[in-house]
């Protein structure tokens, strides 16, 4: 099974990687997957289809309106 956890270089995602499971996680950082930019959302999924679960490990910079 593979997971998706963003912010993978984080507090949570530093956290998954210590876990010893049969799952991988896939930890990208934010220079990797930039929850604010959709082109770069769109090119990541598109390279990584085979994930199975995300958790969306989001913060508040993430989700603010950009107008």
């Amino acid at each position: 099974m593979n997971v998706l956890v963003t912010g993978g270089k984080g507090f949570l995602g530093t956290a998954f990687s210590k876990l010893n499971t049969d799952k991988n996680y896939i930890l990208p950082s934010s220079e990797n997957l930039d929850m604010s930019n959709p082109k770069k959302i769109k090119l990541f999924s598109e390279l990584n289809k085979d994930v199975d679960i995300i958790v969306f490990n989001h913060t508040s910079e993430c989700i603010q309106n950009k107008n």
